[in-house]
């Protein structure tokens, strides 16, 4: 029998998802005695639920009327919860692009802050991309998400600024909707991408095979990058080192293998996953 927080949890969820799916359009009343009825929960299940969603905008109790559901306008869009509800929805692609447009704006100073703090806080992110080497290498792309999450992690938190640390918890949620290969890069989807026109339609979400963003650099590869030249290590215009060479591990891969003094260290390139 599920706990009351599973109960509790289960209710969020499928409100939440339905909401932002579409399927309880805003304006769209939330009777408690009918969320009671169809999960066979207590009020106060059904209570707590609501609060979280009110809490995240996605209701709003009106006087009179009752708990009412809200446009998107209003919701907490960088919520894990909001981004994990999207990220399942067709919202999928959309959330992908206005978030890295977010990061491209943060993350390219949290690594130059990183870079800074050296230390610890450097070479957490450098294990990290030496550990998506490792698993792409393998094929194992569990590894290589979960490795990509603390590249981030370690990139926001090591900048030592409080609020980019924050943002940590938004960017794993955005990285962890990923469910397949063939979302996991959105070449088309971004600004000056060139535009959906190649991209096939499959249940009203736009699908096709893995692409890359050719619109400028992979913002890892240039955050792993700007750490290691504030570190010393001297690059080309276009951010490759100088010795260095690259070494190519599939199509999708993108890996970039370094050479300093007599280390070899490896990151992601600017061809590899978002």
């Amino acid at each position: 029998m599920p706990t009351p927080g599973g109960l509790h949890a289960h209710v969020l969820d499928t409100l939440g998802q339905r909401i932002v799916d579409g399927t309880l359009a805003p304006g769209t009343v939330l009777r408690p005695d009918d969320v009671v009825a169809e999960f066979g929960v207590s009020r106060s299940v059904v209570r707590e639920a609501l609060r979280v969603l009110q809490s995240l905008g996605l209701v709003e109790p009106r006087q009179r009327v009752g708990t009412q559901v809200q446009p998107s306008t209003r919701w907490e869009l960088l919520a894990p919860s909001v981004i994990r509800w999207r990220g399942t929805s067709g919202a999928y692609f959309t959330q992908q692009r206005e978030l890295l447009d977010l990061r491209l704006g943060i993350e390219p100073v949290a690594a130059g802050l990183t870079a800074e703090h050296g230390g610890a806080a450097a070479d957490a992110v450098l294990s990290a991309a030496q550990e998506m080497v490792a698993a792409a290498s393998a094929g194992d792309g569990r590894a290589y998400l979960d490795a990509d999450v603390r590249f981030h992690r370690a990139l926001l938190t090591g900048s030592g600024n409080a609020v980019f640390a924050h943002f940590a918890g938004t960017v794993e949620a955005l990285l962890r909707t990923r469910t397949s290969e063939s979302r996991d890069t959105i070449t088309g989807w971004t600004a000056g991408g060139g535009g959906p026109a190649r991209s096939r339609r499959s249940g009203g979400r736009r699908t096709g095979g893995p692409g890359r963003l050719r619109s400028g650099r992979r913002p890892g590869a240039h955050h792993a990058g700007r750490v290691r030249r504030r570190s010393g290590l001297r690059t080309d215009r276009d951010g490759v080192p100088f010795g260095g060479r690259r070494q190519s591990r599939g199509p999708n891969s993108g890996l970039r293998v370094l050479r300093r003094r007599n280390r070899i260290v490896t990151v992601p390139s600017h061809r590899s996953y978002l």
